[in-house]
């Protein structure tokens, strides 16, 4: 079902009692195998904009046992610190980018893949950034010869990190 969902084809698995290695096959002809799969995962994950989760940062080997208790503190504090609230989530960032363009388009909205609504939506903040700081140099409230000209271009590569 996950194969038919990111492919929008039906795809079959290859009978894993006669085949070495197992693959998922497509009635195209393409194969999803060991080969080619963690290419697919990783532009799966980018389309879909997912993060990779950071895993053990805080494994410690002290060397003796007042560095671990010292430790220990320093992890529960870190623990029981609140987590400060995001300022932006889904919900914010689609309502945003419905209202920007001058009319709720939610249901345009929803038919778009992750990637081509992050990608929307960080389009439209440089955009409006762009529009500002040009205003700001227009008006003169803004001194255009402390900036670099060259990052005031709507095509300018954003980082999708």
């Amino acid at each position: 079902m996950a194969f038919r969902t990111v492919f929008k084809a039906k795809t079959e698995m290859c009978d894993v009692q006669t085949s070495a290695d197992p693959y998922f096959y497509f009635a195209n002809g393409s194969r999803i195998d060991r080969t080619n799969f963690d290419l697919i995962q990783e532009v799966v994950r980018i389309g879909n904009h997912v993060r990779l989760l950071k895993r053990d940062e805080d494994q410690y080997n002290p060397a003796d046992e007042v560095t671990a208790k010292v430790i220990a503190e320093m992890l529960a504090r870190k623990k029981a610190r609140p987590k400060p609230k995001p300022d932006i989530n889904l919900h914010s960032m689609i309502s945003a980018l419905s209202w920007k363009s001058g009319k709720p388009l939610l249901d345009e909205i929803m038919r778009l893949s992750m990637y081509q609504f992050y990608d929307g939506y960080r389009r439209v903040e440089n955009l409006d950034s762009i529009h500002y700081t040009l205003f700001g140099i227009y008006t003169g409230n803004i001194d255009a010869k402390k900036m670099n000209l060259k990052d005031l271009h709507i095509a300018k590569i954003i980082d999708h990190k």
